[in-house]
């Protein structure tokens, strides 16, 4: 009776999924929240699809016993779950929108798992879902001196954690509990973590940007604790002593920033902690110093053409930094 039970549950769940996950991809997901972040969008919508791939597996074994949850493929959808949440959340959790192509080994177990025995694919890719839950939790506790800001929806947050580190323990017993009560377990897990997403997102439309804002200030003073702060010193000094980056009157922060593989923040606190300066101040000086040179060693030229010269967009402005 309680397996009856059980199976009638999952099935519900996987239907409640399905469906929500059809519409999140229709009406969140690259079409609102995540225009400005085209990674966010992609990893938002390749995450609904694999969600929602699995829970048809799952109601399709459920209903009718067709076994493609003991596929290969279904192995390879479990995989893609845990790396593409993480580069879904990133920028929401950590404010951190850096990317490059060396991250997508985060994606090398999806194929290596293929070729595994399905017993020790499986298993391991459960196992894999855990080191992805632990920085998870990680990132949220993190945000914790914010709670505040978004208490109850810290607390969802925290709730799809439990749920999705129960289902990830689940998976490393499936052989006790059997087939039918493990898959119906994992659906109704995914089930109730949609189910969760729905709450939070309805009390809460903008969730995702509050959760993004109180991440900047969280990492306002932590941004730079896995970086080499002389090599990026030096890196900043060559992009403006050699390459004369500051002579484009239109550069910006995130333009600097990204050329040295940081993000903006990282950039801008390691100027303030290293060289006891704003952005705007530390391009003031580069620019004012190579103006000097200028006027030393080109005296025909008008102070006008070597202001603009150096990066200044008028010669007010020119005026106002040399008097500074």
């Amino acid at each position: 009776m309680l397996q009856l039970i059980l199976l009638a549950i999952a099935k519900l769940s996987t239907g409640f999924s399905i469906f929500y996950a059809l519409i999140v991809v229709l009406t969140r997901v690259g079409v609102v929240e995540y225009r400005q972040n085209q990674l966010a969008g992609t990893m938002g919508l390749v995450l609904m699809t694999s969600l929602l791939a699995l829970q048809v597996s799952h109601f399709v074994f459920l209903d009718s016993g067709i076994k493609f949850v003991y596929s290969q493929y279904y192995i390879s959808l479990l995989a893609v779950v845990a790396p593409t949440f993480y580069f879904f959340s990133r920028p929401v959790l950590m404010a951190d929108y850096s990317f490059s192509p060396v991250q997508l080994l985060h994606y090398s177990p999806v194929f290596l798992l293929y070729f595994l025995p399905y017993g020790t694919g499986f298993m391991t890719a459960f196992f894999i879902g855990i080191g992805y839950l632990i920085w998870l939790v990680r990132a949220i506790m993190a945000l914790a001196q914010h709670r505040e800001k978004f208490k109850h929806e810290l607390y969802v947050l925290l709730a799809v954690f439990v749920i999705a580190f129960v289902a990830a323990l689940l998976g490393l017993f499936k052989v006790w509990l059997g087939s039918e009560v493990f898959f119906s377990l994992h659906a109704i897990a995914i089930g109730m973590a949609f189910f969760l997403v729905a709450i939070a997102l309805n009390h809460s439309p903008g969730l995702s940007k509050q959760v993004s804002e109180a991440a900047k200030h969280t990492y306002a003073v932590t941004t730079l604790s896995n970086l080499n702060l002389e090599t990026k010193i030096k890196e900043l000094e060559l992009l403006m002593n050699e390459k004369h980056l500051y002579r484009e009157s239109d550069l910006d922060l995130q333009t600097v920033a990204s050329k040295l593989e940081m993000t903006g923040h990282q950039l801008s606190e390691l100027i303030n902690t290293q060289l006891s300066m704003s952005f705007s101040s530390f391009l003031r000086v580069q620019r004012v110093e190579a103006a000097k040179v200028m006027l030393v060693n080109e005296p025909s030229s008008s102070v006008l053409s070597i202001g603009m010269a150096v990066g200044f967009a008028s010669q007010s402005n020119f005026y106002d930094a040399f008097s500074r």
